[in-house]
């Protein structure tokens, strides 16, 4: 794992934050964590590692804290990367645990990605609704499996506040998403998925 940032305390906080996470995890899970081409980065320092060109991370950092981009090429390598937006975890004043079910959720979409579906489409006779429908499907499990995933390390409670400060303000974007995530993550219902590969 490497962290790019500009800020020496940004750098700690999420050094310590990957600590507390990773420690929470069984010894197998850690030992593949450990091993993935991983970079985390603020939002301001990403632009030296990927050229978001159509603005996945913008569009990312106006809903929420943080984004992945998977198979990211940097200096020749392939790597994951996880940017951490720290100016809005900052602006939301949100705790260590807050930033750690942040982190942990975001750490989720590698390491718990939700399964494969197929997708609906024009050519296979479907109808823009039910394809439109199906979008909303799949981005909703999306976010349920990485939300699962801060259960997994035990920082549920700290991505639950994090998640309510968040739709109490008054920039909150898809706040019925929001609210359903906290409705789930506070069931017992369980979502398993695989680890995003490097390729």
């Amino acid at each position: 794992m490497q962290i790019i940032t500009r800020s020496e305390s940004n750098r700690l906080r999420i050094q310590n934050s990957f600590n507390r996470i990773i420690n929470n995890c069984s010894v197998e899970l850690k030992s593949t964590i450990e091993k993935m081409p991983l970079m985390i980065s603020d939002e301001i320092s990403a632009v030296e590692i990927y050229n978001d060109e159509y603005g996945l991370f913008r569009n990312a950092h106006s809903e929420g804290f943080g984004s992945v981009k998977g198979n990211v090429i940097y200096q020749e390598n392939r790597v994951h990367l996880l940017v951490l937006n720290i100016t809005q975890i900052d602006t939301y004043t949100l705790t260590e645990s807050e930033f750690d079910g942040v982190f942990s959720h975001e750490l989720g979409h590698l390491f718990n990605e939700n399964p494969t579906r197929e997708r609906p489409s024009v050519l296979k006779g479907n109808s823009l609704i039910e394809i439109e429908n199906a979008k909303q499907i799949e981005l909703k499990e999306i976010e349920l499996y990485a939300d699962y995933f801060s259960k997994m390390t035990g920082t549920s409670n700290g991505l639950l506040g994090s998640m309510q400060k968040y739709i109490a303000s008054e920039n909150c974007i898809n706040r019925e998403l929001f609210i359903e995530r906290i409705r789930v993550l506070n069931t017992n219902t369980i979502f398993l998925g695989k680890i995003k590969e490097v390729k």
